[in-house]
């Protein structure tokens, strides 16, 4: 084994078994000691673990030594080249953030080696995938989570319960688009090195939509609190064929099990996301950094307050950021885990959710291809 210590430390092994003797155990201690496997695209992320509290940020993990090197510096956090060494005894949860193929495969040995297991999305690249990670957190009595950036935003929360309350009345319809420029601006990164996986959609689990789109399937059901009954989708690849393998737009309408329309739309060659609600008593509409809603009759919540009436409430940019850092620290998707997994209590995303949304990606797939409606197999 050879865990590097960061700074003046490093190039020097540390022993899992010396570390293990002077702390108690994570149940009884409070403290989840997490190790991160993946580390391209987490500086937020290791942050994000650093202020979480309950969670000890315990080991990084990745086959870029320089990366490693450099946010060991960072945080002071012990860093290693090999997985294995994430499976030691002194480690409590394992964060998967590798490319998706990797995910599988990785989870499976962490909940074998009872860890917990925090994937960032989408949960793997097919459904065979997922039921095999979902499988064997139950045979490990371990649990899974997932990382859906949406949940990070409290208003996403309120917005949750609005609908819950029926302050938009009857709900009617909803919309979701995640859309950048993706493909074509990352095209030098992608082309060569570690980053190509994410062209090859037999490794990704699609195109734009599995990359990005994972985001509103998840999204739009957990908002309505009712899971995709069917979908019927179109499914393209119009300007980036020299860059990605899959699509660089899809777009899904849903219909939710509870008669509710969703359209899931994912944009990997155009901008401008947004998250849409309607019903009968006034809509939602998140778009550019702004949250516009209008309802019929006030609502005052605990982190919106909307008046009644015919004209919008608007929440800038400036506003929804002041109530991520006023009341984050409640929604934050890392630090939630790592307190579901101390009081024995179910993660906020369960591996289960990440097998359905899957399950619907698929579904969607499978329904530009034969242009039929589809149900999600999960």
């Amino acid at each position: 084994m050879s865990i590097m210590k960061p700074s003046a430390s490093a190039g020097r092994e540390r022993d899992p078994e010396q570390a293990e003797a002077k702390r108690s155990d994570p149940g009884v201690s409070g403290t989840l000691r997490m190790a991160v496997v993946g580390l391209g695209f987490v500086r937020w992320l290791l942050d994000e673990y650093k202020s979480a509290p309950g969670v000890e940020l315990s080991l990084l993990c990745d086959l870029n030594e320089a990366r490693c090197r450099e946010l060991s510096d960072e945080h002071g956090v012990p860093w290693t080249l090999r997985f294995e060494d994430c499976l030691a005894p002194n480690i409590a949860a394992v964060d998967v953030s590798t490319p998706n193929h990797l995910h599988a495969e990785q989870a499976v040995a962490a909940l074998a080696a009872g860890k917990h297991v925090f994937l960032q999305k989408p949960m793997a690249p097919t459904v065979a995938d997922c039921r095999t990670i979902v499988s064997a957190a139950a045979a490990a009595g371990r649990s899974v989570g997932l990382f859906m950036s949406h949940l990070n935003a409290p208003h996403m929360h309120e917005l949750r319960r609005m609908i819950a309350a029926a302050a938009f009345g009857t709900l009617i319809s909803m919309r979701g688009r995640s859309a950048h420029r993706g493909a074509r601006a990352n095209w030098d990164k992608w082309n060569v090195g570690a980053d190509y996986w994410r062209r090859d959609r037999t490794r990704t689990g699609g195109g734009g939509m599995a990359l990005i789109g994972i985001h509103v399937i998840h999204l739009l059901p957990w908002l309505a609190d009712s899971p995709v009954e069917s979908v019927a989708a179109f499914s393209d690849n119009r300007a980036t064929r020299d860059l990605l393998d899959g699509d660089d737009i899809t777009i899904a309408t849903a219909r939710l099990s509870n008669g509710v329309l969703a359209t899931l739309e994912a944009s990997y060659a155009s901008e401008r996301g947004s998250v849409e609600i309607y019903g009968t008593a006034g809509y939602a509409i998140m778009e550019d950094g702004r949250l516009r809603v209008r309802l019929d009759a006030p609502w005052n919540g605990r982190y919106l307050s909307v008046a009644g009436g015919e004209q919008e409430t608007v929440f800038s940019h400036e506003e929804l950021n002041k109530m991520r850092s006023d009341f984050g620290a409640e929604c934050e998707q890392h630090g939630a885990f790592a307190r579901a997994v101390l009081a024995g209590e179910p993660p906020p995303v369960t591996g289960e959710d990440g097998l359905r949304d899957v399950a619907v990606l698929e579904a969607i797939y499978r329904s530009a291809e034969t242009g039929r409606r589809e149900t999600p197999d999960g």
